[in-house]
C-alpha cells in the first residue's frame, strides 16, 4: 500500500532535494493518518486506470488521483514536500519502513 502512494505521489512532484531530518513518533503516526485516508481514493483510481484501454482517459484518472491526494495531504495539515520528505527517507530506511506500517496497522484496527 505505501510503495504504490510512494510511486504516485513521486511521479507528480518528483524527487524533494532536503537534507534528511529527524522524523518523530507524531510525525509516522500523522503520515499513517494520511495512507490510510488516502487508500480507498488509490484503490479506486488504480481499478478505473487498469480497466480502461484509453491513454487520455489512463492521464485524466492520473490527474484526478493527485488533485484528491493533495487535497488529503492539505486537508489533514501536512505539506506535499513534507509528505514525500518522509515518502523519500522510508524507501532508504527499513526502520522508518516498518516504524510507519506498524502505525498503519494499529490504526486500522
Amino acid at each position: 500500500m505505501i510503495a504504490a502512494v510512494v510511486a504516485v505521489m513521486l511521479f507528480w512532484v518528483g524527487l524533494p532535494s532536503m537534507a534528511q531530518d529527524l522524523i518523530t513518533n507524531a510525525d509516522i503516526q500523522h503520515y499513517a493518518q494520511i495512507v490510510l485516508a488516502m487508500e480507498p481514493h488509490r484503490l479506486a483510481a488504480l481499478e478505473r486506470y487498469t480497466t480502461t484501454p484509453d491513454d487520455v482517459e489512463k492521464a485524466a484518472i492520473r490527474r484526478e488521483f493527485l488533485r484528491t491526494a493533495t487535497q488529503i495531504i492539505e486537508d489533514m495539515d501536512m505539506t506535499v514536500t513534507e509528505y514525500n520528505r518522509i515518502t523519500m527517507q522510508l524507501q532508504d530506511d527499513l526502520t522508518l519502513k516498518g516504524r510507519i506500517e506498524e502505525a498503519i496497522r494499529e490504526q486500522q484496527l
